[in-house]
Order: structure tokens, then C-alpha cells, then sequence
């Protein structure tokens, strides 16, 4: 047998060289295409969990900004279906003096002064009554004479002219919101026995005197002269 030459062996192991180099050439190649792939694979999701991420935060602002109400321009005047006033709202650091009016309060006293200085009690000295201010801007007042007389009939929608003209002379309540500032409350009246208070706004000056609640305001025609008002009102809780 011919004994194989170096040439050969030389030719032989320079061409399994150059077969190993194309290979890991190409082993970095696929590599280097796959890694690229994936990179831009994962920055392609990336992008797109950001978008969606934007999206979904421009969609909540949205949300946030309707439910303020903001990004609109209210009509001048407009007033909520159902309301006869535009809501109030409570100063979340009420001054000491707003603490004080909030809550029920029972009638101690109504008088009435006229001009002359004539002093009448329009439901009689033992006059019962609550008045109460909520914490969310809601108030009611309401005051009646003692011991009216019922309706002999029972029914409430059916009681004679004369029976509803007692009622309706012996009592009064109205509801409403209500803005407290220095010695001054105003009720905007929304509901009312007597209809002419109703969307109109009520002021009341108050004071405290012996930790009862004072109120008066402008004179009134009531029994046909024009009196001024001095309720006197207690902590019903006493």
C-alpha cells in the first residue's frame, strides 16, 4: 500500500479547518439572527404593553374627568333635574361656629315683635318644633302648636275644609339645603307647607346664647302686619 504524504495530510486538515471555521461562522450567524429576532420580538411587546398601558391611563383621566365634570361648559344657570337649588358644598375645615349649628335642634321659643313692639306667640308659648342640620348640606325645619286637633274622619286626604284650614293655620316645615356663613345660615328652600318659600332662599341670622341656637331675620307679614321673629332652639339631645 502506498503510504499516504504529508501534502496530503496537510491538504486534509486545512480543509476540515475551513469546514469548522464556515460552521461556527454560521453557528454565530443563526445565533446572532435568532438573538436579534427575539430582541426585537421582546421590544415589539414591550411597546405594545406600553401602549396599552397608555391607553388604559388616558381611559381612567377620561373617567375621572367626566365624573368631575370638567372638559364641559355647564349652561349659565343650569340647575340638576330634580333640584331646585344648585348643591352646596361642606368646607371640610368648618369654623367652630359652623360645628355648632350642625345637628337636631328642639323649639324652645317663638315670638313674634311687630312694629310697635307688640310681642305674640303664633303657636302659643309651649310651641313645639325640630330644626336639623345634616353634615352633608341638608337641613329641615319644622314647627307646629301643641295638642292640634285631629281629623275626626281618619283620613288624611279627606278632611273638611275647615279641618285642613286648622291644620295647615297650626303647623309649618319646609327642606332644603343649606350655607352657613358668619352669623348668617341661608335655607334654600326646596319643599314647603307654605308654597311661596319654595325655590326662594331663606336667610336666618343666628347667635348663641347659654348654648342655644338664636334665630331671626328680616320682618314678614304674618297674620297681616309685619312682625320680626326670635326662635330660640336647644340641642335636642339633652
Amino acid at each position: 500500500m502506498k503510504p499516504i504524504s504529508n501534502e496530503f495530510i496537510d491538504a486534509s486538515v486545512e480543509r476540515r479547518k475551513r469546514a469548522q471555521t464556515k460552521k461556527n461562522r454560521l453557528q454565530r450567524s443563526a445565533i446572532q439572527w435568532f438573538s436579534g429576532g427575539l430582541t426585537a420580538a421582546l421590544i415589539a411587546s414591550g411597546m405594545s404593553a406600553i401602549k396599552a398601558e397608555e391607553s388604559k391611563s388616558t381611559a381612567v383621566q377620561q373617567s375621572a374627568t367626566n365624573l368631575r365634570g370638567e372638559g364641559t361648559s355647564p349652561k349659565q344657570g343650569s340647575i340638576p333635574s330634580g333640584l331646585e337649588h344648585p348643591p352646596y358644598k361642606m368646607s371640610r375645615s368648618m369654623t367652630a361656629e359652623q360645628k355648632k349649628v350642625l345637628g337636631t335642634w328642639r323649639l324652645v321659643s317663638w315670638e313674634n315683635k311687630d312694629e310697635q313692639g307688640n310681642v305674640t306667640y303664633p303657636y302659643g308659648k309651649d310651641a313645639l318644633g325640630y330644626l336639623v342640620y345634616n353634615a352633608d348640606g341638608y337641613m329641615c325645619a319644622t314647627l307646629s302648636k301643641k295638642n292640634r286637633p285631629n281629623f275626626p274622619g281618619g283620613d288624611i286626604l279627606a278632611g273638611t275644609l275647615e279641618e285642613q284650614a286648622m291644620a295647615v293655620q297650626t303647623y309649618i316645615a319646609y327642606c332644603g339645603k343649606y350655607k352657613v356663613e358668619p352669623g348668617k345660615v341661608t335655607h334654600l328652600v326646596d319643599v314647603s307647607l307654605f308654597p311661596n318659600y319654595i325655590g326662594t332662599k331663606q336667610e336666618r341670622f343666628f347667635k348663641f346664647t347659654n348654648g342655644k341656637l338664636v334665630l331671626t331675620h328680616a320682618p314678614e307679614l304674618m297674620d297681616g302686619k309685619l312682625q320680626t321673629p326670635s326662635i330660640i332652639w336647644e340641642k335636642a339631645s339633652k
